[in-house]
């Protein structure tokens, strides 16, 4: 799949960050609570973090404050990442190497090199076979053993997709009127997919107050 086919994703994503001013990110709180221990979860013991889809940089500038110090983060949006490059020279703890790209960024990464990996609401947001060809790809770039913080979103209803007027691309795979991709599984799927590359070592429907919404977390260990 070439990068092209998620222009609209792009757009997408650089309308939302470009309406994002700068600021420094100095506080250890990511608004849900379930998703800040996770975070301590991931922080413990782990020295350097990678990212895909890593928007402006949030969670690895959150887990450097908990104690991480090499980080990579990688987004396919031009204005997330002219966030995360401002956010990361007002930032005084550890080092930021901020990547516009999509998964071909992650070929140049050599094997077990991190020791963590982040996979927050973007493997769902992708075609299949390029969710499977990332989660391969941190699957080797991540040492055995490593931490895998994965997070993708509710799974929508036949009813919910008619009522969104969302396109049904089949293998589970959603278009919605935004542009963005929806791969639609059931937590049973993605626990049969994840243990192909790593053991879950917990998991949990976390609920957002504020969009009203249930994500669902993985705190993953890869093998």
């Amino acid at each position: 799949m070439l990068m092209n086919d998620y222009n609209s994703t792009k757009v997408f994503w650089n309308n939302v960050f470009q309406k994002i001013t700068t600021s420094k990110y100095e506080n250890a709180d990511l608004g849900q609570e379930d998703l800040n221990e996770a975070s301590k979860w991931l922080s413990n013991g782990t020295d350097s973090l990678i990212d895909y889809g890593c928007g402006s940089g949030a969670l690895l500038f959150d887990c450097a404050l908990k104690g991480t110090k090499h980080h990579i983060g990688i987004d396919i949006s031009t204005e997330a990442i002219i966030l995360a490059k401002k956010r990361a020279k007002l930032f005084e703890r550890g080092n930021f190497e901020f990547i516009e790209g999509s998964f071909e960024c992650l070929n140049q990464i050599e094997e077990n090199t991190m020791d963590g990996a982040i996979l927050s609401n973007i493997i769902d947001n992708m075609i299949p076979q390029d969710s499977e060809l990332v989660l391969r790809n941190i699957h080797r770039i991540v040492h055995p053993g490593g931490k895998i913080l994965f997070k993708v979103n509710p799974v929508l209803t036949e009813e919910q997709i008619k009522k969104f007027n969302i396109k049904d691309l089949g293998n589970d795979s959603l278009l919605e009127t935004t542009g963005l991709y929806l791969w639609n599984l059931e937590t049973e799927k993605w626990c049969s997919i994840l243990e192909q590359y790593f053991e879950i070592y917990f998991k949990k429907d976390i609920y957002y107050k504020q969009h009203e919404q249930y994500n669902r977390l993985f705190l993953l260990i890869n093998k």
